[in-house]
């Protein structure tokens, strides 16, 4: 039973080295072939199925037998075949890259931007990432608006494909005025010297701008009938040259539409004012100021209080109002309000001045305290220091110089 045992098993053994060989029936080492195959798959990641041709790129991979099919249908073979190339696909390009236009007094240059599918010019639909920049056609062309200036990018659509451009707008004001010749214009764009008879009034040095007010007026001292100046305002993507005259008081009002402009161009970013002056019969120029002003990005959120001279009592003006608000003489109190202070929180305020008003509601335009209903002098609570939300004062201990008066110590801003 031994014996026949070990028979069996060796016919087992023989048959399965009859399977081993090739199509031939001469047996193959297994220790080579087999070492070769796991060599080749290990070295050049092939193996089995997989066919290499280079890197990575245009690599073409079947999986399944030795042509990399398997079949199937419905007695449970399967057939697929993944293919993967590599090869780039088509490729959408916008020419030019980028461009500048200028727009010089609201005329503008235009610019043709062109859709190329692998090199070929197609068509294509076209946006601006910043419509108040510049307008863009079907064709591709843009134009400046001349509403502001900067950069923006030109996006270009075709069959699902996408591409980008870069457009740079620049604006370019010049305004004549004051009778200034030509010549006059290059002395006073030469000017390098201070002038040593005028003063700067206003606006002052590193003041910040929010956007949405109305345009300063430029205000100095000094100067004298004829004189001749030029008023330059430059940024990125910006520069304004205005010719003018300005007789004592001289000042000069920006127009409106100039400002917002100038604001939404710089906004975040800061402008260069200079002024150069050039007198009647003089050779040379002189520069009145060169200052720095700040452009924010955000509107201001609140309204500003100031005084104005001419009245002699505190107005009140509003983002992108057109006109500053009377809002005491509308309320029956026109007497003078000089002498004023405005809580942080911009609610209240408090008057020490020739006024039947000390403590007014800002927010309700009424007025809360008469110092006068409690036995005081109107004038007690000159220019106080207020708490930030306007209960609070603390006043001076003494009078101060002039008419104002002084009530030293801490009060109750609603009963005084």
């Amino acid at each position: 039973m031994k014996n026949n045992t070990w028979l069996i098993y060796a016919g087992v053994v023989f048959a399965l080295a009859i399977a081993c060989g090739d199509d031939s029936g001469r047996e193959t080492d297994s220790s080579g072939a087999s070492d070769s195959v796991a060599s080749q798959a290990t070295s050049d990641g092939s193996g089995p199925g997989t066919s290499t041709t280079g890197d990575t790129s245009g690599v073409v991979t079947t999986g399944g037998g030795s042509e990399g099919e398997s079949d199937s249908d419905s007695d449970g073979s399967s057939s697929s075949e993944t293919a993967t190339t590599g090869e780039p696909g088509p490729n959408l390009e916008v020419d030019p890259v980028a461009a500048t236009i200028l727009v010089l007094n609201g005329l503008s240059q235009s610019e043709d931007y062109e859709a190329l599918l692998d090199g070929v010019p197609v068509t294509a639909s076209w946006t601006l990432a910043d419509g108040e920049l510049a307008t863009i056609n079907d064709d591709g062309k843009v134009f400046g608006t001349g509403q502001k200036g900067g950069v923006t990018t030109v996006t270009a659509f075709h069959e699902g494909l996408s591409a980008d451009a870069s457009l740079q707008v620049d604006l370019q004001v010049v305004v004549d005025g004051g009778g200034v010749t030509p010549e006059d214009k290059g002395l006073l764009q030469g000017a390098i010297e201070p002038d040593p008879e005028t003063t700067w009034a206003y606006p002052y040095d590193e003041m910040v701008y929010p956007q949405d007010l109305r345009a300063p007026e430029f205000m100095w001292n000094g100067g004298g009938a004829g004189d001749k100046y030029l008023i330059h305002i430059t940024a990125d993507y910006l520069d304004i040259q205005i010719f003018a005259n300005a007789d004592p008081p001289s000042r000069y009002l920006l127009d409106q539409e100039t400002w917002d402009t100038i604001t939404k161009t710089v906004a975040g970013e800061s402008l260069d004012l200079k002024v150069t002056r050039l007198k009647p019969g003089e050779a040379f120029a002189t520069v009145v100021v060169d200052h720095t002003y700040n452009i924010s990005n955000a509107k201001l959120d609140g309204s500003v209080y100031y005084w104005a001279n001419s009245l002699g009592r505190v107005l009140r003006i509003n983002p992108g109002a057109d006109a500053p608000e009377d809002f005491l003489a509308a309320n029956g109190q026109n007497g003078c309000s000089t002498c004023h202070s405005v809580s942080a929180d911009g609610n209240t305020m408090i008057i020490g001045g020739d006024i039947a008003v000390s403590t007014w509601d800002l927010s309700n335009n009424v007025q809360i305290l008469g110092l006068a209903d409690v036995g005081k002098a109107v004038r007690n609570w000159a220019m106080p220091a207020i708490s930030p939300d306007g209960t609070v004062l603390i006043e001076n201990a003494a009078p101060l110089p002039g008419p104002p008066g002084g009530s030293d110590g801490m009060w109750n801003a609603m009963t005084g």
